[in-house]
């Protein structure tokens, strides 16, 4: 017999309409759902059915197990993603779109290498315009390389939000007509235009054409709609405040007036990535003529509830970017009855916040500190949080170096990983020789694994690669190593799998590794059989991708994940989303993630380009932002408050992961540590 809470128990009661659940981190939003869902599933009509959306695969799973323990008859109940239902929708009534019925869906890997293909073309049959991004109008090859990897990003979320607004290239070339000054829009729109070209010539739909397609299905066929209104007499959404606009009409389109969405828009962490937006989640909540919060955490002690409360008031009412307070919207948590009665003196020294001059520095503190607690408590669970995927792997490093035990949390095997950002690093070199600064770590960390010394250092610094690698000095000192480098420069460029194979060879990687970089090398055979000018800088590409958290993969040669025990977990900020441990650890808590204010210099933001397109994401979609009539008058500064909005809604989503102790870590290298001042001030007040 399960004893439900009374605010379950009001959820619980629900039995037609339209209903809001606004959640708190860890008041088991997942486990009244399930039940909910089960409750629904009684009184059901057995000719109805209900469906319930997730936006993770992951999910999927769990709520099929969950469901599947308290009642083995499912039959009713679907449990789909957004985009599985639209794909289902589509292949169900491909007759009434102008689509090739035996079309397939893209993978985000294939999809990386056919964007890399044709913007590769694209790019250089309209070099000539693309002065217009650049301060006085002069493309500077310098910033070329930067420019190109920033432009293809930008031109795939400009494609992605034309899509979400269901506009095709088509219909925005006639919109384009009406727009007094137009600058970028028609080139940004041009390969728009290319790429969807492509995906018809190869029968693909990418996942956002799911969206696109099954929307204008529902759209303009009122017999498939009435269908699914009917069909479902049910429709319930979880993790809401990850949807965006397209999966919101779809879902509005559907539902027979019976909808069920819970969310909580303080953990929507994924705007930098994807299109979706808290206020989504909170309009509805808003609008819903029944909202029924879950305010009660089950996770958390009173010390991480009081922390996680008093930065959402702090948020809300003090912080410096005005235009920023409403990331976070004041919904607290409230303590459950075992929290109630427990003595606040065991809450001391539970929370703590360090700092550090440089992120390696960082690093040893953490390493010291998690040790300690390990040896204190070797049960417990910890979770270490970086900012992304390449810190996670500075802090793998050093902990395999301790012997510490730990598990990455990630959707790729950590080994591959670290061999990726190695070719990757030796790979830049052969592209750019002469970036001394990449020739050093090739030389420091790849070569001799050891640190070269300073006066060393001058000496790479103040010539180019040509000259080094025949100076008598170093040749007598790195004999061996300098033939290495020499011999990798002048191979022949023309057998680039072979290239590869001498790197593995020659680099110091491991068996494991070598084998890795063969798989590779067979993946490259067909790539440039399908494309010959398939370049180092494309491989390149994609290998960066992974550390610049763009793609979640990358799966070439792949094992299968393995799973374990460790209770030692390190993680980017992102996958920490829905996780929990005993102890968790932020790292990195510096302005360049964490952004405060406008003023300052926020990651993506280029130096070299015009004012208007400092961000180039931004600047891109301001003209779209017209004849969407979406209009902003100053784009470039509303791109930065979504970024320190999202940013502070990744620092609560990182705070409440935590059940009992709390570590928050800065360091004076990156830019400024506001929210380090800041924390170490209410800890002193909460201790």
């Amino acid at each position: 017999m399960i004893n439900f809470r009374k605010e379950q128990l009001d959820i619980l009661d629900y039995k037609s309409g339209v209903m809001a659940i606004p959640s708190v981190p860890g008041s088991g939003k997942t486990f009244i759902l399930t039940h909910l869902v089960l409750k629904l599933h009684k009184n059901l009509n057995p000719k109805k059915k209900i469906l319930l959306l997730t936006y993770m695969n992951s999910s999927v799973e769990n709520f099929y197990t969950r469901l599947k323990t308290l009642d083995k008859n499912l039959d009713n109940i679907h449990i789909k993603t957004i985009h599985k239902f639209s794909l289902d929708l589509i292949k169900e009534n491909i007759n009434f779109l102008n689509i090739s019925s035996d079309f397939s869906l893209i993978d985000s890997v294939s999809h990386n290498r056919l964007v890399n293909d044709i913007f590769k073309i694209w790019f250089l049959e309209n070099k000539d315009k693309f002065s217009i991004f650049f301060k006085n109008n002069s493309y500077n090859s310098e910033f070329q390389d930067d420019f190109y990897i920033n432009l293809k990003f930008s031109m795939q979320k400009f494609i992605s939000t034309a899509k979400n607004y269901g506009l095709s290239s088509e219909l925005i070339s006639k919109k384009i007509l009406s727009i007094e000054e137009n600058k970028v829009l028609d080139l940004s729109n041009s390969f728009y235009e290319v790429y969807q070209n492509k995906l018809k010539e190869l029968n693909y739909l990418d996942y956002d054409d799911l969206l696109y397609f099954a929307y204008k299905l529902l759209k303009n066929q009122k017999s498939i709609r009435a269908y699914y209104q009917n069909f479902y007499e049910y429709i319930l959404e979880d993790e809401a405040q990850d949807s965006n606009l397209l999966q919101n009409k779809i879902v509005a389109l559907i539902t027979n007036k019976n909808l069920v969405k819970v969310g909580d828009s303080n953990q929507n962490i994924t705007g930098t990535f994807t299109l979706s937006s808290p206020k989504l989640f909170r309009n509805f909540c808003a609008k819903s003529p029944c909202v029924m919060s879950l305010n009660t955490s089950y996770r958390s002690s009173k010390n991480i509830i009081d922390f996680s409360n008093f930065f959402l008031k702090y948020t809300s009412l003090k912080h410096p970017c005005l235009n920023a307070r409403k990331a976070l919207k004041m919904n607290f948590m409230h303590l459950n009855e075992l929290e109630l009665g427990r003595s606040a003196e065991s809450d001391k020294n539970k929370i703590r916040a360090y700092y550090a001059e440089y992120f390696e520095e960082e690093i040893l503190i953490c390493l010291k500190k998690v040790k300690a607690f390990k040896k204190k408590f070797p049960e417990k669970t910890i979770g270490i949080l970086c900012p992304k995927n390449a810190n996670v792997t500075s802090l793998a490093r050093k902990f395999e170096e301790e012997s510490i035990e730990f598990e990455i949390l990630n959707d790729y095997d950590q080994d591959n990983f670290n061999t990726y950002k190695k070719l990757s690093d030796i790979l830049s070199f052969v592209h750019n020789p002469n970036n001394t600064s990449t020739f050093i770590r090739i030389f420091e960390e790849y070569l001799l694994n050891v640190k070269i010394s300073d006066e060393l250092k001058k000496l790479i610094y103040s010539s180019n690669v040509e000259n080094i690698l025949e100076n008598d000095f170093l040749k007598n000192e790195y004999k061996y190593e300098l033939e290495k480098l020499h011999k990798l420069l002048y191979f022949s460029l023309n057998n680039k799998e072979k290239v590869l194979i001498y790197i593995a060879q020659n680099f110091n990687f491991e068996n494991s590794e070598i084998e890795l970089i063969e798989n590779i090398c067979l993946n490259l055979k067909s790539i440039f059989k399908f494309n010959p000018k398939w370049s180092y800088r494309d491989l390149i590409f994609e290998l960066k991708q992974v550390e610049n958290n763009k793609i979640s993969y990358f799966n070439w040669g792949n094992k299968k994940r393995r799973h374990s025990n460790k209770t030692i977990i390190l993680s980017t900020y992102h996958k920490s989303k829905g996780r929990e441990w005993d102890m968790v650890y932020m790292l990195g808590v510096n302005e360049d993630f964490f952004p405060v204010f406008l003023h300052k210099e926020q990651i993506g933001e280029k130096s070299y380009l015009n004012t208007n397109f400092s961000i180039l994401e931004a600047g891109i979609l301001t003209e779209f932002n017209k004849i969407t009539r979406k209009n902003s008058s100053n784009p470039i500064e509303s791109f930065k408050v979504s970024r320190i909005e999202e940013s502070l809604r990744i620092l609560y989503v990182g705070i409440t992961r935590a059940k009992e102790y709390l570590i928050i870590s800065s360091n004076e290298e990156n830019q400024g540590n506001f929210y380090y001042i800041l924390f170490s001030k209410l800890i002193k007040k909460l201790m």
